[in-house]
């Protein structure tokens, strides 16, 4: 007992353990990065991308967590206390997944442009519900037989239902890309779908090339992992930093995005808000989705809907988005 007590962690341990620590501190420089590049120009999409980030990171240090358990020398995963821990990161997991492809939605819809539907936030809580209380049942199976074979089985099928998920909503961005206004909500759109799917189909290999060589389970697959997610947090900084800065000045700018409707606004004397209002009023957007996008109450869109016209000289929306858009009409 001694000697197994005094045996050193393996090497790949100690490389878990460093790829944990440096996929948080990625998470928290990426949340900092798209905080300089998007917070200010786009609230909302800044706070999609943060939620889906910390749930990703989240995400990773349970399932690198999850690693080490079953791995850690002194007591290894056939202990009693050790399998109560995995069995509980197991359900963590299966509850991350849910929340973080319902954080992945919302990035979507945020570069559509459009509010989160109740429907979606029944959707995530009932798979949520569903997942956890198998990961439960599976807890309990733990608890009789000392088997992790059940709730194992949870988490593969919870994988299967994310990629599955992923697949999904990257598709459909992808096709709501084709009637985006501007060149740069194209290519933010399709980029960031493409994205996912690559992250998607390295995920798919990884589980492939667990079932044809064993040696690659374990914690071998988690630090591959871990890397993966790495490259995931590095290429969605660069992401926003080509693309998401272009898509929230472009979406500033009104429907068409250029100097026309900047310099209608700067006419017509619309405060910063105003301008916001306004630009989404020439989207063609309603009263109730611009309240939900910009978070204020549908009153408050109101009360700038009149401001607007009024400084702008015009009684309707129509009207608006000509004058706006074709500022040499006074």
């Amino acid at each position: 007992m001694e000697a197994q007590h005094g045996r050193k962690m393996p090497v790949v341990q100690h490389l878990v353990i460093a790829a944990l620590l440096a996929t948080l501190a990625a998470c928290l420089a990426s949340i900092l990065l798209l905080g300089r590049l998007v917070g200010d120009r786009s609230p909302v999409l800044f706070r999609a991308l943060t939620a889906n980030l910390v749930l990703f990171g989240l995400l990773t240090a349970v399932g690198l967590g999850y690693r080490l358990v079953e791995a850690w020398p002194p007591t290894g995963s056939g202990s009693a206390g050790a399998l109560h821990a995995l069995a509980a990161q197991i359900l963590a997991l299966t509850v991350l997944k849910i929340a973080w492809l319902r954080s992945l939605a919302t990035v979507a819809l945020a570069l559509r442009q459009r509010p989160v539907a109740p429907r979606l936030d029944r959707a995530a809580a009932i798979a949520a519900v569903s997942f956890g209380l198998l990961a439960t049942a599976g807890w309990a199976h733990v608890a009789r037989t000392g088997e992790l074979s059940f709730v194992v089985a949870v988490a593969l099928v919870s994988d299967a239902f994310a990629l599955v998920v992923v697949v999904a909503v990257s598709t459909w961005l992808w096709r709501e890309s084709s009637s985006a206004s501007g060149i740069a909500g194209r290519r933010a759109m399709r980029w960031f779908s493409a994205g996912n799917v690559a992250v998607v189909a390295c995920v798919a290999l990884s589980f492939a090339a667990s079932a044809i060589w064993p040696a690659w389970s374990g914690s071998l697959q988690a630090l591959a992992h871990s890397l993966a997610l790495l490259a995931y947090e590095a290429l969605l900084v660069a992401w926003a930093v080509r693309w998401a800065g272009a898509w929230a000045e472009e979406g500033q700018g009104g429907a068409g995005g250029g100097s026309a409707f900047d310099l209608a606004v700067e006419r017509c004397g619309l405060s910063k808000r105003e301008r916001e209002v306004a630009a989404r009023l020439c989207q063609g957007r309603t009263n109730q989705e611009i309240a939900d996008d910009l978070f204020v109450a549908l009153q408050t869109v109101k009360d700038h809907n009149y401001r607007i016209f009024q400084k702008a000289g015009v009684r309707n929306r129509t009207e608006l988005a000509r004058r706006l858009m074709s500022p040499e009409r006074r």
